[in-house]
């Protein structure tokens, strides 16, 4: 049975969540509309999902009403986000008389796009467009070092990063370093302070010792952390500061990113 929602001018968010047995719970999500026949009330719904690490926006979908030809009642959306343990939907509409039903069903088994699917449909016409972030979207993509470096640069754009595995080489003199993870297109100067505009996250600490190699992982599970400029992973003799080691130690095993 479905979850009565109404539109309002005020454009007052109502939001529904799946409410089924947590072992239902799947990737995917269908999200069913009801309305009085030959209504000309659009939605919005945003789409939201939970997963272990938090709560996070899929996208949005706007509907077509009935009264442009489509059934009164049908599903208007499909969403699929590995690793979901659960799904909700926030919708408005500005129309003050409207009256409906919203629905949502999920599933385990699901072979559709990762991302939001609209979908509409009526006696004549069926469409199905792909929306919501595109970094939901687009397969992932590995890069790796071919050579030892002071630095490496992931992507020189804005992206998202899933996940890398670094190595601080052997041949390093024993001492106190950081690994600093810049939301930048290439490494900055020295004396550039880590901050929330520039970087992805606090430096990472690494205590060496020559002769031996130490592997830091970053990974930011299936969703990833996005960057606005570009990714690149540097190496400094400083904390907060960025101060260049010389020579090169670096290699990056492996890194996937959008």
């Amino acid at each position: 049975m479905g979850q009565p929602i109404f539109g309002h001018s005020n454009l007052l968010a109502q939001q529904v969540v799946l409410d089924c047995d947590p072992k239902l719970v799947g990737d995917s999500l269908s999200i069913h509309l009801a309305q009085q026949g030959g209504s000309s009330a659009v939605w919005t719904l945003d789409v939201w999902v939970q997963i272990a690490q938090g709560e996070f926006f899929v996208g949005r979908i706007v509907t077509t009403a009935p009264s442009a030809g489509n059934n009164p009642s049908r599903t208007v959306g499909i969403a699929t986000i590995p690793g979901a343990i659960g799904w909700s939907v926030q919708a408005t509409c500005p129309t003050d008389d409207e009256a409906a039903d919203l629905t949502l069903q999920s599933s385990r088994c699901c072979t559709a796009a990762i991302g939001l699917i609209k979908i509409g449909s009526s006696q004549n016409t069926s469409d199905v467009t792909i929306v919501g972030p595109s970094n939901l979207i687009d397969p992932w993509t590995n890069t790796f070092s071919t050579a030892l470096a002071n630095s490496f640069i992931v992507k020189a754009a804005l992206g998202t990063l899933r996940n890398m595995t670094v190595r601080v080489d052997s041949t390093l003199a024993t001492g106190t370093y950081y690994l600093q993870l810049w939301n930048l297109a290439a490494l900055p100067a020295d004396t550039t302070v880590v901050g929330a505009g520039n970087s992805l996250e606090a430096p990472t600490k690494v205590v060496h010792a020559v002769g031996t190699n130490d592997l830091v992982t970053y990974d930011f599970a299936e969703l990833g952390i996005p960057f606005s400029a570009g990714c690149v992973l540097g190496i400094s003799s400083t904390e907060f500061t960025k101060t260049a080691v010389a020579g090169a130690f670096l290699s990056v095993i492996g890194a996937e990113y959008r």
